[in-house]
């Protein structure tokens, strides 16, 4: 598929971040966007409750590329969609956990929800601090103190559209770090765990089929994605895993990443057709801020601004509201007046959720 900057439909409004948010900035690297994203699945494998429940659909197995494009639909609809569509995933995400996110985890014996307030951190801090890891790695490097500050406050908004306490998350790089040590204490990985953390790396299952003369390529730049993520997990995560690699690989794989990533960061077209490869839907939200395109209302939301505009209950109150058998019913879509002064598509809108899923837990 070509991308355009002509062809780009603008977005209804900003969203809860805009473009002048470090959040966009860091989300949108292409670096971030890829590596982020294995670095972030592989991760929450750590939780066995999470583990359980992803490994309970399948989909890791029988359609990592369905699964991988639901999720990274999501991830970028919430960071860089309108109003509408963002809490339209929220919504429809906590129904999805519902249906889909709950039992008991085997190994352990105890019961799981993917919606709980802890599990929702879990993922919540996996998938911003995998991207900002890699932003850092495989990107520009470190943001100063007062933009990486601001990033997490943004990740305290990304929040309130899961089941998190909003004032429960880092404000900064110390508490972030500080999470992740006392998490440390209660990872674990079972044989299917451990399996799927593999399964993650490897960017041959999530990656489009290429012709047989490309095969070589593609076993190459799969491999050296895959050196390249092991190389930015933590080297806890690392031996929980089962990876084992020598230094020397992570680091020639981290290399030739950033010169990679460097070429493409300057083709926002070029970056577009290979998060679309993926992801579809995730391309087209990402087209407007990639082309720089401005928003039909340049404007900026609180998530509890549109929660109460849209008439969709906050995900912490929705999950209170629906059993399980509920779960599977779509989020009804926002009211036709849409945000103040325009009119919504007719459709939930090419940034909502297309299909039902395990989603991103």
């Amino acid at each position: 598929m070509k991308y355009r900057a002509a062809d780009v439909q603008p977005a209804r409004d900003y969203g809860f971040f805009g473009p002048d948010s470090v959040s966009w900035r860091v989300w949108g690297h292409i670096g971030s966007t890829l590596m982020g994203f294995s670095r972030s699945v592989t991760m929450e494998q750590l939780d066995l409750g999470l583990a359980a429940a992803t490994a309970g659909t399948g989909k890791i197995i029988n359609n990592p590329r369905g699964r991988a494009a639901n999720t990274l639909q999501y991830f970028y609809t919430v960071i860089a969609g309108d109003s509408a569509a963002a809490t339209v995933s929220s919504a429809t995400l906590v129904r999805i956990h519902l249906r889909f996110g709950q039992g008991v985890e085997p190994l352990s014996g105890l019961r799981y929800d993917a919606n709980s307030p802890r599990s929702q951190m879990w993922i919540l801090l996996c998938a911003w601090h995998s991207r900002l890891v890699c932003y850092e790695q495989f990107g520009p490097g470190k943001l100063s103190e007062e933009d990486e500050n601001r990033y997490w406050a943004e990740c305290a908004v990304f929040s309130e559209l899961q089941t998190v306490d909003s004032a429960a998350v880092p404000r900064n790089r110390a508490e972030v770090e500080l999470y992740f040590q006392q998490k440390r204490g209660h990872a674990a990985v079972s044989e299917v765990s451990r399996n799927a953390m593999h399964h993650m790396v490897d960017f041959r299952e999530i990656a489009p089929p290429v012709p047989r003369y490309l095969l070589p390529l593609e076993w190459l730049l799969a491999g050296v994605g895959r050196a390249a993520v092991i190389s930015s997990l933590p080297g806890w995560a690392r031996k929980l895993g089962g990876f084992r690699q020598p230094r020397i690989v992570g680091s020639l794989a981290t290399g030739l990443c950033r010169f990679l990533f460097r070429r493409l960061e300057k083709k926002p077209a070029a970056k577009l057709r290979v998060i679309g490869s993926i992801a579809p839907t995730a391309a087209r939200v990402m087209a407007p801020v990639l082309f720089k395109v401005p928003a039909e209302r340049e404007v900026v939301l609180t998530p509890g601004e549109a929660f109460a505009h849209y008439g969709i209950d906050p995900p912490a109150e929705l999950r209170a509201q629906l059993s399980p058998q509920e779960g599977w019913t779509i989020a009804p879509f926002p009211p036709p007046d849409g945000p103040a002064g325009h009119t919504p598509r007719s459709e939930a809108g090419p940034q909502g959720l297309t299909g039902v899923d395990d989603g991103p837990g």
